[in-house]
């Protein structure tokens, strides 16, 4: 396969790439010049001329279908695009094609276009960054779910909230989107962004004054098909920023999906919309004194039973719901230093289980959560004087465990 693939190189011009010249361009007709069986059974479909744009500068390939027009096959599916070095179109497909079979392409333009408004997006909020802020775009991607740029220069958030405004300024002023391959005179004049390492004819996106970077992505014509630019995070990383963006109709699904969520909160509270936060902020008050409340209430009831259990009893073992893991602790505590023999908490219920904690001061805890592990379904560990864990059982029968224990 790789000695077919070096024999290739020399016998095959590169592509034609339809998407350099029209990035809008959807459909095309194009002959086989060849297909490559792959070690995994697919093959390597590589055509005259494509619109299929390859995996490439952060960006996923183009997916789509292939249709042979010679004959009433059903259309193939393309798994994946991809580019050699020497500028060869590899498209991944099931099926075999002859070559010099007549076929016709149709890329998923609505993921095409969604993709252009992210990329295009990006090369705003990256020029807008670089100008006024001096950094340099040094990653990015773009897939389905988010699109990332990594910046070399720390940014405050107010920084930010300036390059989004301005970002958004540039979308409405409905800027023309250029992508050429400038002669050599032209490019030395353009003072583009570029990454290092970039040979051969460089292809460049100009957004008016906005911004100049080298780049092989489909573009949108005009800046207001971006529609509108959102900043979902910002991070340190590295030396600078990781910026997550959503741009066109991807911000304004997640508006939407905002909105409604919004919405059904400012229902739930009975209160307007951009009321909800401060509602929130007085329900978590409240829950709080709550809280609090109960864990007044929760002492006062392990004090009530403390101060009843009977002195002829060896080991206290008490049974409470709901009660703070703290409390729990504190009461054990005292009661290891008021009394002899094996002190137990034991909180939930005889159908979920129990939580619980023993301590003593003259004996070995640890015996009775043995005692527990023999008879039931017990999870825990611990040290001679307290141990802790959860068990499965009833009240009654571990009270008789404690009633037994010596």
């Amino acid at each position: 396969c790789d000695v077919h693939k070096r024999k290739l190189t020399m016998e095959l011009n590169s592509t034609e790439k339809i998407y350099d010249r029209d990035s809008y361009i959807y459909e095309f007709d194009a002959s086989v010049t060849d297909c490559v069986r792959r070690d995994d059974g697919s093959y390597e479909l590589i055509l005259d001329r494509t619109a299929f744009f390859p995996e490439g500068g952060g960006q996923e390939a183009d997916c789509g279908i292939i249709m042979n027009m010679e004959d009433d096959s059903e259309p193939v599916e393309v798994a994946d695009v991809q580019i050699d070095e020497n500028d060869i179109i590899r498209h991944k497909v099931d099926k075999f094609f002859n070559k010099g079979t007549r076929v016709h392409g149709i890329i998923d333009f609505e993921k095409r276009f969604d993709r252009m408004q992210q990329h295009t997006g990006e090369h705003i909020f990256s020029g807008i960054a670089h100008k006024y802020f001096g950094c340099e775009n040094v990653g990015f991607h773009l897939s389905d779910d988010s699109v990332t740029l990594d910046l070399n220069e720390k940014l405050t958030a107010e920084n930010i909230a300036s390059i989004e405004k301005k970002a958004n300024v540039a979308i409405r002023q409905n800027i023309e989107v250029i992508a050429e391959y400038p002669d050599d005179i032209k490019l030395h004049k353009m003072g583009f962004r570029r990454k290092d390492g970039i040979s051969g004819a460089i292809r460049v996106v100009s957004i008016g004054r906005v911004d100049s970077c080298a780049c092989c992505a489909p573009h949108l014509k005009r800046t207001g098909e971006v529609m509108m630019l959102k900043v979902q995070s910002v991070i340190n990383y590295k030396e600078g920023v990781r910026v997550t963006i959503l741009c066109g109709n991807r911000a304004l699904r997640q508006y939407n999906e905002y909105a409604e969520a919004l919405g059904k909160m400012s229902h739930t509270l009975s209160v307007k919309p951009m009321e909800v936060a401060d509602a929130l902020n007085k329900l978590i008050e409240e829950k709080n004194d709550l809280i609090i409340a109960m864990k007044d209430k929760e002492r006062q009831l392990l004090d009530f039973k403390i101060a009843n259990l009977a002195d002829s009893d060896k080991n206290a073992c008490l049974f409470v719901e709901n009660i703070d893991k703290f409390v729990m602790r504190s009461k054990v505590n005292e009661l290891s230093k008021k009394r002899s023999g094996y002190n137990a908490v034991f909180d939930g219920n005889d159908r979920d289980g129990y939580s619980f904690i023993i301590g003593s001061s003259d004996k070995d805890t640890r015996n009775a959560l043995e005692a527990l592990k023999e008879k039931f379904d017990t999870k825990g560990g611990g040290k001679s004087e307290m141990v802790q864990g959860s068990v499965i059982a009833s009240e009654e029968d571990i009270k008789k465990i404690f009633a037994d224990l010596s």
